[in-house]
């Protein structure tokens, strides 16, 4: 659970220290602004990766099937900066594969 009041607070702190005056127009409701993106940036965090990767179909072939160019966004845990980017995933019929960071991810049939 995102809670924003403390990403307000905290947003407002940091707006603070770094010696920006908070009563400023164009300042004065950054740290609602900030809240708000973060509570839709890591909205994802409450989705169970499970229910989302149970849906699948049978096909009658078995030949490589290969996805290019799905958009991805996320968050650097380290920096706390946004990143996006494109992913392809490559995979055989009966196989599951799921595209995670990594150069060396693969799925394995």
């Amino acid at each position: 659970m995102i809670d924003k009041d403390r990403i307000k607070t905290a947003t407002a702190s940091i707006i603070e220290a770094i010696g920006q005056d908070l009563s400023t127009e164009n300042i004065k409701d950054t740290p609602q602004r900030v809240a708000d993106m973060y509570a839709e940036l890591f909205s994802g965090l409450d989705i169970d990766p499970k229910v989302e990767l149970a849906t699948g179909f049978e096909e009658g072939h078995h030949e490589m099937v290969i996805l290019k160019d799905i958009p991805f966004y996320s968050m650097c845990e380290h920096h706390l900066l946004p990143f996006y980017g494109v992913a392809h995933v490559g995979y055989r019929n009966n196989c599951q594969a799921s595209p995670t960071p990594g150069k060396n991810d693969k799925a394995d049939c």
